[in-house]
Parts: C-alpha cells; structure tokens; sequence
C-alpha cells in the first residue's frame, strides 16, 4: 500500500526581542537635517518668509513713508506715475487685447487725469500761478488727438476739440479777461475753423465731395477703393462738424443775452472788441457768422436737409 505524504512543519521564527531599541543622539540629528533640507519645507519656509520680510521693511520704514508723503514733490511724483500707467495701460489693452471697454475705461481715467498734475502741480506751490494755462490746455488738446488717433476713438476728437476752444479762451482771460465779447468771438472763430477743417478730412484732391447725413457719408462717383481709403478721415470730421455747430450756437446764445437792457442805438464798432458791455457791431458779427456757418453746413455737409 502506498503511504500518504507526511507533513513537515514550517521552522519557528526568530523569538521577537520586545525590548525597546534605544535612538542615539546622532540618528536624530540626522533624521531632522533631511527633513529640514526636504524641498517642501523649504518652499513652505520661503512662503511664509517672503511676507514676513515684507511686512518688517514695511513696519520699518513706517514713520519714513509717512513722512515723505507728506511732501507735495512726493505726491505729484506718484501721480504722474499713475496717470502714466494708466494711460498706457488703456493704450496697450486695447492695441494687445480684446478688452476694448476695460481699456477705453483705463485710458478716460488718465486722459482725464492730466490736467490734474498741473493742477496739483500749481496748487501744491511747486510751479509758479503765471497765467500759462493755455499751456496745459494745448497739451491736453495734443495728447486727446494723439489718443484719438492712435485708438481711432471719436470721444477723443470731441476732448481735443474742446481743449481747443479751453487754449483759445484761457488766452482771451490771460491778456484781457474782462473782455466778454470776445469770448463769444473767439468760439465762433475757432468753430468756423473746425467747420473748414472737417472738410479737409472728406475732400479728395479733386473738386468732387463727400456729404454726411444722418451720420453717414455719401459719395459722388467715387471709386469704392477710395472710399475705403478716405473713410478713416470720418473720424475727424463728423465730431469736428458736431463741436463745430454746437460752438456757434453757443457763442450766440452767450452774447446775446447781454441785449436785455442796452441801448438800440448802433453804438459800439469793431475796434471795441475787448468791451465788456453788450456791441451792437458785434452782435452783427456774430449773427453773419452763424448765418455763414448755417449756409456752409447746408451747401456742402448736410446736403439733404
């Protein structure tokens, strides 16, 4: 008979010391070097240290900054600072990217802005109240039109155009500032000059014109390729027309409310321009103005109406 297999038993294990191993001083310090030197910890300790450094130099140079801010150079440092960067901001967001209103916004705050400086500037004491406001007029008209043509922005003529008419009346107020006839002159001289400029902008080299109507352009057989060419030149002259018709209504309307209570003999000529009071001669010359300026924009603008 054949036997069955007999079973042999596994060896016994090793007995388990339960004695427990004591840890040397070294096998410490070397366990706690590496997790010192492990890369998380010591990203975790840049973290943490990077706003604690800040918040020393910040907390130390306290008394130092409050008191350089105090000083008017330090702020119109800063605010020109700003309005640089802002303005340039709005520039490069609407030229780099797709966010057309957070850069139209960016760059009306720091156009808007510029004339600030030199307020603060003039306020501050740190430039002398000579009358040479039309300095900073001019300037802003420059920096509005370089804006509009760059961004090719209308809301930007209509700021060049009123900083236009701002350096044409802070000069009338520099020279002669009791002299309120020519404030209105001045406007209706500078809004025929916008109303001839406009034209400049739709007229070809050729006799044959441009007509706007209910905001748009027509054409007299003009190639479509020039069409296309000219058609940037609406930029200008839509908003030129517009601050241009606005203007002379203006100065009439500013005028002619001196009448009330004058006298109806035709006293006043052309060589008392800088009066103070109400001229007949004047009142003439504004009216031929604004009849010439309703002729004009009839003739060769709004031809339709």
């Amino acid at each position: 008979k054949q036997q069955p297999p007999q079973f042999t038993p596994p060896p016994c294990p090793p007995p388990i010391d339960a004695s427990p191993r004591v840890t040397t001083p070294r096998s410490l310090r070397h366990t706690l070097l590496e997790k010192l030197a492990d890369q998380h910890t010591i990203r975790l300790m840049l973290y943490t240290g990077a706003p604690m450094l800040v918040v020393g130099v910040i907390i130390w140079l306290h008394d130092v900054l409050y008191l350089k801010l105090q000083e008017p150079i330090v702020q119109a440092t800063l605010l020109a600072l700003g309005t640089i960067v802002v303005t340039v901001s709005g520039w490069l967001t609407i030229l780099r990217t797709r966010l057309l209103l957070t850069g139209r916004a960016l760059t009306l705050i720091g156009s808007l802005l510029v004339p600030v400086n030199f307020w603060f500037l003039a306020r501050s004491g740190l430039i002398e109240q000579s009358g040479r406001a039309w300095l900073v007029c001019a300037t802003c008209a420059l920096l509005y039109a370089l804006t509009a043509a760059l961004l090719r922005e209308k809301l930007y003529v209509y700021l060049a155009s009123l900083a236009t008419i701002a350096t044409v009346w802070t000069l009338v107020y520099r020279f002669d500032p009791d002299a309120f006839g020519l404030y209105a002159l001045t406007l209706m001289a500078v809004s025929l000059a916008f109303l001839h400029l406009s034209r400049l902008f739709t007229v070809g080299n050729d006799d044959r014109r441009w007509t706007m109507d209910d905001g748009g352009a027509t054409t007299d057989a003009f190639p479509s390729s020039i069409v296309h060419r000219l058609s940037s030149g609406m930029l200008w002259a839509s908003p030129l027309v517009h601050v241009a018709l606005a203007g002379a209504a203006f100065s009439l309307l500013l005028y002619m409310p001196l009448r009330l209570g004058s006298s109806t003999a035709l006293a006043g000529d052309l060589s008392r321009l800088h009066a103070s009071e109400y001229g007949s001669s004047m009142a003439i010359l504004l009216s031929a103005a604004g009849a010439y300026t309703a002729w004009f924009t009839g003739r060769y603008i709004f031809t339709n109406r």
